[in-house]
């Protein structure tokens, strides 16, 4: 947990986790269920990882990286959320 200031003053918390954390319970789960849904998700973290190896292999100033680091893994992330959704 990492605590944050919020515009009002007011300490808040924000749950940071470890990204190969979360895709070995989804490893698991496939191994274990044969669950389609970690088969999608676990399909996605390869994505995430393909951004970083292409991140590591470029030439791109510090702007260009950020910019390569948030906006695909946030991409990648929603569509993780609405695969993982089951409404």
């Amino acid at each position: 947990m990492h605590s944050l200031i919020t515009n009002s003053g007011m300490a808040s918390l924000l749950e940071v986790g470890c990204m190969a954390h979360a895709r070995r319970n989804f490893y698991e789960l496939r191994a274990n269920r044969r669950s389609l849904i970690a088969e999608q998700v676990l399909s996605h973290f390869g994505k995430l990882y393909e951004v970083e190896r292409e991140v590591q292999a470029s030439a791109l100033g510090c702007v260009d990286i950020q910019v390569m680091q948030t906006m695909e893994p946030t991409r990648l992330m929603n569509e993780v959320n609405r695969s993982a959704s089951f409404s």
